[in-house]
């Protein structure tokens, strides 16, 4: 499928921004399954863009936590942020712009239903912040951005929305060169109906939190949140 100029003026209109470089706006929504499928060169599809993006957004969503919690501490701000830019929320932000019907995949995805799939979704808004940051520059980046996820960030703010303590505490150990972090379910109580989970996470061999969970992903996210809070205290 091939991206029509009604597609794209919709979908600028959506955005509130006209691209001067149309190919820009082109290549952010090609995703790679169609450049296999037509032997394009895989630099021709999203993915340089989207990882453009992605640094992009979480810049952009940094500077707006750094400027409106100005007494918050490190931990605070990486696990608002991770809440923000996660997959979940950035799939809420493309489906409101109606983003996957305009999406050029191959006949293969397309058929699989990639235009409703997630991870797709949420790689071609990145992908599409991108090009609005090369084509437009970053403070016009920055008005779109904060806009399309004003509903994102104020349920941030108010507790709304889930949190991936553990996405956040791999963020700031990653900053103290802290690489690897390992997740160990240490226990296991109660019948199979209505177990709970005992989770430790490692750094560099030595228990940095714990936590307990009815299943074993919340009970290492919980044990994240444990980490996170020694971090802050």
């Amino acid at each position: 499928m091939c991206l029509g100029e009604d597609s794209m003026n919709s979908l600028e209109k959506a955005l509130k921004y006209e691209f001067k470089n149309a190919e820009i706006l082109k290549k952010a929504l090609t995703h790679s399954s169609f450049s296999k499928e037509e032997g394009i060169p895989r630099w021709e599809c999203n993915e340089r863009l989207e990882f453009l993006g992605d640094s992009v957004l979480g810049l952009i969503v940094t500077q707006e936590l750094y400027e409106r919690m100005l007494t918050e501490k490190e931990g605070k701000l990486a696990k608002l942020k991770s809440e923000i830019v996660r997959a979940e929320s950035l799939e809420i932000v493309a489906n409101d712009l109606n983003l996957g019907r305009h999406l050029i995949l191959g006949r293969g995805e397309e058929m699989c239903g990639g235009r409703r799939k997630k991870n797709i979704l949420a790689d071609a808004l990145e992908a599409v912040i991108g090009g609005i940051f090369l084509d437009g520059g970053y403070q016009v980046t920055r008005k779109i951005v904060l806009k399309l996820f004003e509903q994102c960030i104020d349920d941030a703010f108010m507790g709304k929305l889930d949190t991936n303590y553990k996405s956040a505490l791999q963020e700031i150990m990653h900053k103290r060169n802290v690489r690897n972090l390992k997740y160990t379910i240490v226990k296991e109580e109660g019948k199979s109906h209505n177990k709970v989970f005992y989770a430790a996470v490692f750094a560099r061999s030595t228990v940095i939190g714990e936590g307990a969970g009815k299943s074993k992903k919340e009970a290492e996210n919980n044990a994240a949140k444990a980490a996170l809070k020694k971090i802050d205290d």
